[in-house]
C-alpha cells in the first residue's frame, strides 16, 4: 500500500508521465456539404435514378477493373452491390470519388482512354485519373446530377428513359440536359431519401 501511495503521489505532484499519455488516435472523418446535405466517408449511400427509381448497381459484386456500373431494381437481398462509399478529394469544393461498399480500393471511372458521351461507367483502380473525381449539382426538387469535376457539363446517367428501366443497362457519360434519367436521388443505407426539398415523397415514371 505504501508503494501504491508513493506512485499516486508522484503522478499527482509531477504530472502524468509521457509513457502513460494515451495519444488521440481517433480518425478524422472527412465529409462534403452540398446544399446542406452532408455526405460522410464513414457512411454508405445508394443512388436512385430519378426516372425509374432503380438503383445504381455494381454488376455481380465485381472487383475487377472494367466491371460495369449499371441500373438494377432495388434489391434488399444483395444490398452491397447497391451501396457506395465516398472518398473526399476536397472538402472545400465538394469533390469526391465513389466506391462500391465492399471494395474501397476501386472507384467509378470512364471506360477507355477518351472522354465522350456514351462512354460506359466502370470500376477502376486509383490511378490519379481526374475522371474519377465527381461533384454533386443539386436541383430544386432535391435530386442531383453526378457531374465530372473536370467536365461539369457532363454527368453520370442512363443513356435514355428506356435505358433507365432496362435491367443491368450500363450507366454512361451524358451531356447534361436535365432529363430525369440523368438525375439521382441520394438515399441512406435504409433507403431514406436525403435531400433539401420540402417533401421526401417522390413519384417515379414506372
Amino acid at each position: 500500500l505504501l508503494l501504491l501511495f508513493i506512485m499516486v503521489f508522484n503522478i499527482i505532484s509531477k504530472g502524468i508521465p509521457n509513457e502513460l499519455v494515451i495519444a488521440n488516435t481517433c480518425p478524422v472523418i472527412k465529409s462534403i456539404n452540398n446544399n446542406n446535405v452532408i455526405l460522410r466517408e464513414d457512411t454508405l449511400y445508394s443512388f436512385k435514378n430519378a426516372e425509374s427509381g432503380w438503383q445504381m448497381n455494381t454488376k455481380g459484386a465485381g472487383t475487377a477493373n472494367g466491371t460495369n456500373i449499371n441500373l438494377y431494381p432495388v434489391d434488399f437481398s444483395a444490398p452491397v452491390t447497391q451501396r457506395y462509399a465516398i472518398t473526399v478529394v476536397s472538402e472545400s469544393d465538394g469533390t469526391f470519388m465513389l466506391s462500391p461498399s465492399y471494395d474501397k480500393t476501386k472507384f467509378l471511372d470512364v471506360s477507355g482512354t477518351e472522354f465522350a458521351v456514351g462512354k460506359g461507367i466502370v470500376l477502376w483502380n486509383a490511378d490519379g485519373d481526374p475522371l474519377k473525381e465527381l461533384k454533386l449539382e443539386y436541383l430544386p426538387d432535391g435530386s442531383v446530377f453526378i457531374v465530372f469535376a473536370a467536365y461539369p457539363d457532363y454527368c453520370i446517367g442512363a443513356a435514355s428513359k428506356t435505358a433507365a428501366r432496362t435491367t443491368q443497362k450500363q450507366l454512361v457519360v451524358c451531356k447534361k440536359t436535365g432529363e430525369a434519367n440523368q438525375r439521382w436521388v441520394i438515399c441512406d443505407e435504409n433507403g431514406l431519401e436525403l435531400n433539401n426539398s420540402v417533401s421526401n415523397t417522390r413519384t417515379y415514371n414506372m
